[in-house]
């Protein structure tokens, strides 16, 4: 009994820091609000750019080539912020649906620099 109570503090000392990594690792977890007013935000910048660079194309006279790439790649854009969108409604969300849309934007960029 008195190995015990001569432990107790130790044991509660290991308990509580224990528990503290437990609350740690739980304010690390995003909040799904926080997360969909994210995927809404990115929506809209989305359109955004894409009615004002699809106006900019068009009032420069650029090639219709350029113009469907342009269209491709930011429709890819937000279809993978679509499938993210789903996924975490469903919630299914993993690394590879946030992959998905950053190799989407990197593809927007890459047009964006060669043209």
């Amino acid at each position: 009994m008195r190995r015990l109570i001569s432990r107790a503090p130790v044991l509660s000392l290991i308990g509580m820091f224990i528990f503290s990594f437990a609350a740690v690792a739980e304010a690390q977890r995003p909040n799904p609000r926080e997360v969909r007013d994210n995927v809404r935000t990115l929506n809209a910048a989305v359109d955004d750019f894409d009615a004002t660079l699809m106006f900019r194309l068009r009032s420069m006279s650029a090639s219709r080539n350029a113009v469907q790439e342009a269209g491709s790649s930011i429709a890819n854009l937000k279809q993978a912020i679509r499938a993210f969108e789903q996924n975490l409604d469903a919630r299914r969300e993993n690394r590879n649906d946030v992959t998905d849309i950053v190799t989407a934007a990197q593809d927007v960029s890459a047009f964006m620099r060669s043209n």
